[in-house]
């Protein structure tokens, strides 16, 4: 599966990096998806930090093709050794393919190496 985030669909992408924890918060508007649809999406994480301890974290997306702009949960998840936070629906199967519809917002905050 391929996801397009587009300059303008970035409303917010910043991170904090405290001592080894990395903070990160992001709200992604409007982006799309293509290819095999699957139920993962991942976000790189910055400056080519690398995860130290998995973390399993509440997440949120809005699918406002399928969903008519009704906000459905998701989980965040890093993995040790990892450089991408995962993003996953909760008990929805995969992302649908859409164009300029997505919508994902969430935050975390693990150790890194």
């Amino acid at each position: 599966m391929t996801w397009t985030v587009d300059s303008a669909d970035v409303a917010t992408y910043s991170f904090y990096l405290k001592d080894r924890i990395l903070t990160i918060n992001f709200a992604l508007n409007l982006t799309t998806t293509g290819g095999v649809p699957n139920p993962i999406i991942r976000i790189a994480i910055p400056n080519s930090y690398v995860i130290q301890g998995s973390v399993l974290n509440a997440g949120v997306y809005i699918d406002t093709l399928s969903t008519g702009v009704a906000a459905g949960v998701g989980y965040l998840l890093t993995l040790t050794g990892g450089v991408v936070i995962n993003i996953a629906r909760l008990l929805s199967g995969n992302f649908p393919l859409v164009t300029n519809t997505l919508s994902v917002s969430g935050a975390v905050s693990f150790d890194i190496q």
